[in-house]
């Protein structure tokens, strides 16, 4: 019993120091009794290596997956945010009320600018799918690489974006949610793109570092940095609008606003660098 467990404790250890010491250990635990103190020594040690992983001949640093947190506590942020935000219905109807009576021209022309950039964001981030799809559905792809996995992510994935897209399109345009007034309608994509556009990344990333999806990766990529892009273009007039009314706000939704754009925004900017970096096997692209 105790050699399993010793035997199961040095499958724990990094890859690196496995291929260059895990031999030796096998042959000394066979040589001599192995009791519980043996195993918690090797439970340490294992411990010890993950930590100093960098020093074992051929290993690394451990990587802390920065990119998938940021994404993960901004897009919770922005959903806490929601109410607060989005349906403080007595403040956007001040801001909006103050904004017209300032210049009713300008509020309506913002307010439908913000409208129109984030009806787009979503549908780009559905249209990012498109090449990954194609690109998996090679036979040289499904057969080799990754492409079975990809296609089946792809309609599992593509079933919460037209989810939350269905209950943006119809809080937004169809008023079929809670009514929040132009104002809340013109900021509500704020909110529901960029968990759109995450989880489409989502699907890229699982296809990144195949050769074979290299196209679709890169594709999709130009796809996700405009989408993620025009999150951001999109806040400007929603910040305007806030500006003009800003006299009939009040200072906990102007928090909650800007909370707001902050996550949204940070969301952008961290997907945009993400598709940025150069993919493997990008020279195997074509322009």
């Amino acid at each position: 019993m105790m050699r399993l467990l010793a035997a199961t404790v040095l499958r724990l250890y990094p890859r690196a120091w496995r291929r260059r010491y895990a031999e030796e250990v096998g042959d000394l635990l066979a040589s001599r009794p192995v009791r519980v103190r043996t195993v918690t020594d090797l439970a340490q040690g294992a411990f010890d290596a993950w930590i100093n992983r960098r020093l074992i001949p051929g290993g690394s640093a451990v990587r802390v997956p920065i990119t998938p947190i940021v994404l993960t506590v901004s897009a919770y942020a922005l959903l806490n945010l929601w109410n607060p935000g989005i349906r403080h219905v007595p403040s956007l109807h001040e801001v909006w009320n103050v904004a017209m009576d300032s210049s009713s021209t300008a509020t309506l022309g913002l307010a439908a600018v913000a409208t129109f950039l984030f009806a787009v964001t979503p549908v780009l981030a559905m249209l990012s799918l498109v090449p990954l799809f194609l690109s998996a559905a090679t036979k040289r792809a499904f057969m080799e690489g990754r492409g079975l996995l990809v296609l089946t992510l792809a309609v599992a994935f593509a079933i919460p974006i037209w989810g939350i897209t269905n209950i943006y399109y119809g809080t937004t345009f169809f008023d079929s949610g809670f009514p929040v007034g132009p104002l809340g309608n013109a900021m509500t994509g704020g909110f529901f793109a960029p968990l759109i556009i995450v989880i489409a990344l989502g699907l890229r990333g699982v296809a990144t570092g195949d050769s074979l999806l290299g196209a679709g990766v890169h594709r999709a990529g130009r796809l996700l940095s405009i989408a993620a892009a025009l999150n951001m273009v999109a806040w400007v007039p929603v910040l305007l609008l806030l500006t003009l009314g800003a006299s009939g706000a009040s200072t906990r939704f102007v928090v909650a606003v800007l909370a707001s754009v902050a996550c949204s925004v940070g969301i952008s900017v961290v997907i945009i660098r993400n598709c940025a970096r150069p993919e493997p096997f990008r020279h195997l692209v074509r322009a």
